[in-house]
């Protein structure tokens, strides 16, 4: 098998295994291609790749926002809560 068919196949195992590091590693590695064909399918390759970290950044920053409005709704109940004890005159 060629380097360039070995390369193909490896990117292909690491849009799979969803293996960040991998795929960081082989678009740096990446070789010249000789035919079209192979070339294609690298492009189609790497729009996949690019479309599952959009995919995972979005997840992500969602995942931000509700982290955040928990924090916020914590630090808010803490808050009335401190104000509720300094109420209570039977503590």
């Amino acid at each position: 098998m060629s380097a360039e068919k070995e390369w193909i196949k490896t990117f292909k195992v690491a849009i799979i295994e969803e293996d960040e590091d991998l795929l960081v590693q082989m678009v740096e590695s990446m070789p010249l291609f000789a035919n079209i064909e192979d070339m294609q399918t690298v492009l189609a390759l790497i729009q996949e790749a690019t479309k599952r970290f959009e995919s995972e950044k979005r997840s992500l920053a969602k995942e931000m926002l509700k982290v955040k409005e928990a924090k916020k709704f914590l630090i808010s109940t803490k808050k009335e809560s401190e104000i509720h004890r300094r109420l209570d005159i039977h503590s």
